[in-house]
């Protein structure tokens, strides 16, 4: 008697249901991505954040890094902010990004006192909540967001999710967008740097609120997640056609029960992880490597 058959058959439609979401979910960001790419919404705003890129050899800007520049100094000579805040930190080459950045703005005439710099941040994130932090300071409370256009969406994303209130400047003139193949691979590249962000939020605990309700709403989705699967592989039990044999049938219930009996053990070691982490506490931006 093979009782695999029915088994394979649920696995393989569980298997095909991931894909399809996946896949879903797949085009739902490539059309985020694309379209927030396009989108300048660049108005009056208390400060100009350009985000980082790479330097060259030679303390040369990489051509996406000058196009973020000319892009946000543009908007500066249209006197939609008083200042500029310049974020990089050091990378593959000297120097700061954020230092090169400052070369090129007051070539184009920028006055020194009209530029901030950040010198530490390494990441996206950082960049915004460094941002953040001068911008508190300084009683500011609206900002104009420039970077390449393929980074548009993931950085307003992470401004709103910081709380900063923030618009999209894309600067359209960079390589990454005006060469078709290079657009094609940032973009992609993106979905899953957007993917790998929504996964390290997770893990932090920062979008789930706090540690208590955190445990809690991942007990509930575990209790789902198990329920779910036990009543969808009931149900197919269920939908069976009558004329099928008893033999087989019994067969089909051995293997629900053993599934059942697997999913709750799972449940319960992650559950006794869950119990044994210490408490998450929420890690604080240093104020080092901001200059004025």
């Amino acid at each position: 008697m093979n009782c695999r058959t029915p088994a394979a058959s649920v696995g393989l439609a569980l298997v095909l249901a991931v894909l399809l979401a996946l896949t879903l979910l797949f085009g739902s960001y490539w059309t985020k991505v694309s379209k927030q790419a396009t989108k300048d919404e660049a108005h009056e705003a208390d400060v100009i954040v350009i985000l980082g890129c790479a330097v060259w050899p030679g303390e040369k800007p990489s051509p996406s890094l000058e196009a973020r520049v000319r892009h946000g100094v543009a908007l500066y000579w249209q006197g939609l902010a008083s200042h500029l805040i310049l974020t990089g930190g050091l990378g593959r080459y000297p120097p700061t990004e954020a230092e090169v950045m400052r070369r090129l703005a007051v070539g184009e005439g920028i006055p020194t006192q009209a530029i901030i710099l950040d010198t530490e941040s390494r990441s996206t994130i950082e960049s915004i909540r460094r941002a953040k932090l001068v911008m508190q300071e300084h009683g500011w409370s609206t900002a104009i967001l420039v970077s390449d256009p393929f980074h548009m969406f993931r950085a307003l994303m992470m401004a709103q999710e910081e709380g900063l209130q923030a618009w999209g400047a894309p600067a359209l003139t960079s390589p990454t967008y005006t060469i078709p193949h290079l657009r094609y691979y940032y973009t992609l590249r993106e979905i899953f740097a957007i993917a790998w962000y929504r996964l390290a939020r997770l893990l932090e605990g920062r979008s789930l609120g706090n540690d208590r309700a955190n445990l809690s709403l991942i007990r509930g989705r575990l209790n789902l997640l198990s329920h779910g699967l036990l009543s969808h592989l009931s149900g197919e039990l269920l939908a069976f056609p009558l004329e099928l044999s008893q033999s087989r049938l019994s067969c089909r219930v051995e293997t629900l029960t053993e599934r059942g009996r697997l999913l709750r053990c799972h449940r319960n070691v992650i559950e006794e992880a869950i119990a044994s982490e210490p408490r998450l506490e929420r890690r604080e931006v240093s104020k080092r490597g901001i200059v004025y």
